[in-house]
C-alpha cells in the first residue's frame, strides 16, 4: 500500500529528497570529492513530534531517491521494537524498498539500490567480537564492515538513518567509532523528537562538517491540525489531607483515577462509533510496583487476561504486536515501552515512577499523543454528546503518583512547543572552481559566503577525527591514590611502652596507666542503700486484657469502622496550554497500607504478643458493635475495621498501654549499692555524690549537670548518684513500648514528696527523638516523672523540656533547683 502523506509531511519529504538528489548529483559530477560532498551536504536532521509520522516520512524519502541515485541504506535504532516497527512500516508503505536484517541477511550479490539493512546499535557496537553477530564473517556472508566497503567499491552510495538519534548515538562510544570508521555514509538522516542543537553541532564537527545540518522540522501544531497528534495532554497530580493520608497509597489512588479515565474513554469511543479498544499504560519503578499495579487493576474489575506485563522480570516477546491486540486493555511496564512502542489506542498513562528527565518525558508524551486511524476522520466541531465525546477523545491523560515528575513532562512539553516548521533551502554550499591550467577543484562556501581554502579530506580517511582511546603505556605504574607515607616510612612515631607495676589483682602485671583507683560509698547521711525499679508485670494476660478494655471504641471510632473511601484532590494541568483545574475524587481505601500500619502499632510493645493483643481488641470491638446494633460482615470486615480505627487513632493504643503499665508495672527493690567504685584513672572529687567523686562515665552535658547539682547552695540537693543502665542497683522506668529506660541521675531532694525524697533527672541533646518523647511521657510509679533537661549551648543554661503535644518536646524554661522538688 503506497503511503498517503499529509500536506506538511509531503513538503518535508520533497525537500529532503531534493537535497539528497542534489548531493548525489554533485558527488557523481566530482567523484574525487565524494567525501567533501558528504561532509557539506550529507547531514540532514528530521525533527518532528513523536506520532507525527517520522518513520513514514523517512521511508518515503528513501523510496523517492534510492533507485535513481544507487543508494543502499543502513537503518540504526536503539531498541529491537523500533526496528520491528520500521520494518513493518517499510513493508506496508514503500514497495520500492526492501527491508533486510543486517544480522542475518548480508548477501552482497543480491543487494540492490533501495535495500535497507536494519539493526540495533547493540548488534554492531560492542567491543567483544563474538557478540557482534552482524560484523562477523560467516561461510556464506561477509561481515558488515566488508559488506559496506564492497558496496562502496561497486559504486553504491551509502545512506544511513539514525532513528531516535539523541537517545542512542554517542560519537565517543563504540557506536560512534563504527559510524565514523566503517559506515562513513554519503548521506546521514538523523530522526528525533528531541532535537538538541549542541549535540547536533558536536556530531557534525566530528564528522567533518563545517556548517550546521540541513534541518527539516514539523511543528506540533501541524501534527495536531493533521489529526496525527491529540490536541491536549493533561497531567494530573494528587493532594491528600494529613488525616486522610494514612488510609490511601497515592500509587493506588493514581491507578484508580487512571482506571476511571480509561472507562470514560471507552464510553466516549462507543458514543462516536469508533472501533477502538483503548489501552491503559501503567509505568512502575520496581518489581513490587508490578505486583501492586496488577493486584489493584484486578480489584477494580479488570480481568487478569486483559493485563499485559513487559519488564525485565516478565518480558513479553510480542509486546509490539500487543499494541494491536484488543484483548489487552492494560500494559504494565518499567522503561522499555516508553521508547519504540507505537500504540495509537493509548489514551491514559499512570506513572508510579519516582523520577523522570525531559528526554524521557518526551517519549512518554509520544506514547499518548498519536491519534488512532478510526478517530482521524471524527470531526471535533460537532454539537451535543457526539461533539463533546470527540473533543474529550482529543485529550490524553497522565496520572502521576509522584508530583515531582511533573517537571520532566512540562519540560518535554516546552521542547515540543518550541518545534517550528522548517524546510532547508536547496542551495548548495559547494562550488566547482577552476584551478591552474584547466584543473577543477571543489571548494566549500563558508557561512559568510566566501570560498574556503581548506583542502578536502582524502576519500580513504574517516570523515572525522578518530577518538583517542587513551590507553596507559605498557608497564606504567599507577599513581598512588593518596600522597601519604607508607607505614614504617620517615616520620613514623615509635610506640611508647609503659612501665609495669604490681597490683592486688592476683599475681598479674598491668600497665601503670591502668592502675586502679577505688572510691568507697560514703555519701552524705542519710541515704538509701537500695532503690525501687519498675519491671513489666508478671501477668501479661491481664495486661493485654486491660489494654483492650481501655481502647475507646466510641462513636467517632465506630464511624471510622465503616469508612471505605477517602477524598483525594486531583489537580489537572494542560501542559501545552497551562490550563489548571482541580476537583475531588473518592478513592478506595488502600487495605494493604492500613493493615501494615495497624500491624506496626500492635508491635509497638515488644513484650506483648501482637496476635494475643489483636484477638483481645477484635473481641472488644465486636462487643461494642453488637451493643450498638452495627452489623459485621464476617471476620475480614471486622479485622479491616479494627485496622482502620488503629490507623486513624494511633495514640489510643499507646495511651491504653501506658495507662495499664502505669497501674500494673511491678515495682521491686534493687540490689544494694556497691561498696566502692573502681576507676582506671583518678576521678575529680565531688561534695554531694554518694561516692564523693564525679564518675568518669559521663558525657559533657551530664558532667555539667552533675557539677550544677553538686554546687547547689539552696539546700535542695541532699545527695546524687549516677544511674548507670542495666545494673542490678539501678532505677528503671517501664515505657509504653514495654522497654525500660534508666534516667541519668537519681537525686535525694529535700522536700520532695516521694519515697526517700528521691527524684530522677535525664539530660538530652536530641530531645525531639521518638525515644525522648516516649521517655518524657513515662512516670515511675513511686518516684514520678524524670525531669528532662536540655543544655542550651548559646546561654550555657539547662532548660526544662516539656511535652506540649504528644509529638512535640519543647524547652520551656530555665532549670531551677525547685524543679527537682515537684513530683
Amino acid at each position: 500500500m503506497t503511503a498517503v502523506l499529509k500536506t506538511f509531511q509531503r513538503k518535508i519529504v520533497d525537500g529532503m529528497a531534493a537535497l539528497i538528489a542534489d548531493a548525489a548529483e554533485r558527488a557523481d559530477a566530482a567523484p574525487g570529492h565524494r567525501r567533501q560532498v558528504a561532509a557539506d551536504l550529507g547531514l540532514i536532521l528530521l525533527a518532528a513530534p513523536t506520532g507525527s509520522g517520522k518513520t513514514l516520512m523517512v521511508g518515503s524519502v528513501l523510496d523517492k531517491v534510492s533507485a535513481a541515485n544507487r543508494i543502499v541504506w543502513f537503518w540504526f535504532a536503539p531498541f529491537a521494537p523500533l526496528i520491528d516497527q520500521s520494518r513493518l512500516s517499510i513493508l506496508t508503505h514503500h514497495s520500492a524498498l526492501k527491508p533486510r536484517a543486517l544480522a542475518t541477511d548480508r548477501n552482497l550479490d543480491s543487494t540492490r539500490a533501495g535495500d535497507v539493512f536494519l539493526t540495533t546499535w547493540a548488534a554492531v557496537a560492542v567491543r567483544a567480537r563474538d557478540a557482534r553477530q552482524a560484523r562477523s564473517r560467516t561461510e556464506t556472508m561477509p561481515g558488515a564492515d566488508e559488506l559496506i566497503e564492497a558496496l562502496r567499491q561497486r559504486g553504491f552510495k551509502i545512506g544511513c538513518v539514525v532513528d531516535e538519534a539523541h537517545h542512542s548515538f554517542h560519537l565517543q562510544a563504540e557506536a560512534g567509532r563504527f559510524f565514523r570508521e566503517v559506515v562513513r555514509p554519503d548521506i546521514t538522516i538523523l530522526a528525533t523528537a528531541t532535537p538538541d542543537d549542541t549535540s547536533i553541532a558536536s556530531l557534525g564537527a566530528a564528522l567533518g562538517h563545517r556548517n550546521p545540518p540541513r534541518v527539516f522540522a514539523a511543528s506540533r501544531e501541524e501534527a495536531v491540525s493533521a489529526r496525527l497528534n491529540k490536541g491536549a495532554l493533561r497531567v494530573v497530580t494528587f493532594l491528600v489531607s494529613r488525616p486522610e493520608e494514612r488510609f490511601v497509597d497515592i500509587r493506588e489512588a493514581a491507578l484508580y483515577a487512571g482506571w476511571l479515565e480509561h472507562q470514560r474513554v471507552k464510553e466516549d469511543l462507543a458514543t462516536v462509533g469508533a472501533a477502538v479498544t483503548p489501552l491503559l499504560l501503567v509505568q512502575v519503578d520496581g518489581d513490587d510496583g508490578v505486583d501492586i499495579a496488577r493486584e489493584a487493576l484486578r480489584r477494580f474489575g479488570l480481568p487478569s487476561r486483559a493485563i499485559a506485563v513487559h519488564t525485565a522480570r516478565e518480558p513479553d516477546p510480542d509486546v509490539v504486536a500487543m499494541a494491536a491486540d484488543t484483548t489487552k486493555e492494560a500494559l504494565i511496564f518499567k522503561v522499555a515501552v516508553a521508547l519504540g512502542f507505537d500504540a495509537p489506542r493509548a489514551f491514559t498513562l499512570v506513572s508510579l515512577r519516582s523520577a523522570q528527565d525531559p528526554d524521557f518525558g518526551t517519549q512518554i508524551i509520544g506514547r499518548l499523543m498519536r491519534v488512532a486511524r478510526p478517530l482521524q476522520a471524527v470531526p471535533l466541531d460537532g454539537e451535543g454528546a457526539l461533539g463533546d465525546a470527540a473533543r474529550r477523545l482529543d485529550e490524553a491523560h497522565v496520572f502521576l503518583a509522584n508530583p515531582e515528575m511533573q517537571g520532566g513532562l512540562l519540560a518535554a512539553a516546552d521542547r515540543l512547543k518550541a518545534l517550528r516548521s522548517e524546510i532547508s533551502p536547496l542551495a548548495g554550499r559547494l562550488r566547482i572552481v577552476a584551478v591552474g591550467e584547466g584543473g577543477r577543484e571543489m571548494r566549500t562556501l563558508a557561512p559568510d559566503g566566501q570560498l574556503s581554502l581548506l583542502e578536502p579530506p582524502p576519500d580513504d580517511s574517516p570523515a572525522g577525527p578518530e577518538a583517542p582511546d587513551g590507553p596507559r603505556a605498557e608497564g606504567q605504574s599507577p599513581q598512588p591514590a593518596y600522597g601519604l607515607p607508607l607505614a614504617g616510612g620517615s616520620g613514623a612515631r615509635p610506640l611508647v611502652v609503659d612501665r609495669y607495676v604490681r597490683t592486688a589483682i592476683g599475681a598479674r602485671t598491668v600497665p601503670a596507666a591502668f592502675a586502679l583507683h577505688r572510691y568507697p560509698l560514703r555519701g552524705p547521711e542519710p541515704f538509701p542503700r537500695r532503690f525501687r525499679r519498675e519491671e513489666l508485670p508478671q501477668d501479661m494476660d491481664a495486661l493485654v486484657a486491660g489494654i483492650a478494655a481501655r481502647v475507646r471504641f466510641d462513636g467517632e471510632a465506630l464511624a471510622v469502622f465503616q469508612k471505605r473511601q477517602v477524598a483525594v484532590g486531583m489537580r489537572s494541568r494542560e501542559v501545552f496550554g497551562d490550563e489548571i483545574m482541580q476537583q475531588m475524587l473518592q478513592v478506595p481505601i488502600t487495605r494493604r497500607k492500613v493493615a501494615a500500619q495497624a500491624q506496626q502499632l500492635l508491635l509497638f510493645n515488644r513484650s506483648i504478643d501482637p496476635g494475643e493483643l489483636a484477638r483481645a481488641l477484635l473481641g472488644e470491638l465486636e462487643r461494642q458493635l453488637t451493643a450498638r446494633g452495627i452489623p459485621v460482615n464476617g471476620p475480614e470486615e471486622l479485622e479491616m475495621g479494627l485496622n482502620l480505627i488503629l490507623t486513624r487513632f494511633p495514640d489510643a493504643l499507646r495511651t491504653a498501654q501506658r495507662q495499664c503499665l502505669a497501674e500494673q508495672a511491678a515495682v521491686v527493690q534493687t540490689a544494694e549499692l556497691p561498696e566502692e567504685i573502681i576507676s582506671p584513672t583518678p576521678l575529680d572529687p565531688a561534695m554531694l555524690n554518694l561516692y564523693r567523686v564525679f564518675p568518669g562515665s559521663m558525657n559533657g552535658w551530664e558532667r555539667r549537670f552533675a557539677e550544677l547539682i553538686d554546687n547547689d547552695v539552696t539546700d535542695t540537693v541532699r545527695w546524687w548518684h549516677r544511674n548507670l543502665p542495666h545494673r542490678p542497683e539501678s532505677v528503671s522506668i517501664v515505657m509504653e513500648s514495654g522497654e525500660c529506660y534508666f534516667p541519668d541521675f537519681i537525686v535525694g531532694v529535700n522536700g520532695r514528696p516521694t519515697p526517700d525524697n528521691i527524684g530522677l533527672a535525664e539530660t538530652k541533646r536530641d530531645f525531639q527523638s521518638v525515644n525522648a518523647r516516649m521517655k518524657n511521657r513515662s512516670r515511675h510509679r513511686e518516684y514520678g516523672q524524670a525531669l528532662m533537661l536540655f543544655l542550651d549551648d548559646g546561654t550555657g543554661e539547662f532548660m526544662v523540656v516539656e511535652q506540649v503535644l504528644r509529638a512535640i518536646n519543647q524547652p520551656s524554661r530555665v532549670f531551677e533547683m525547685i524543679d527537682l522538688v515537684r513530683a
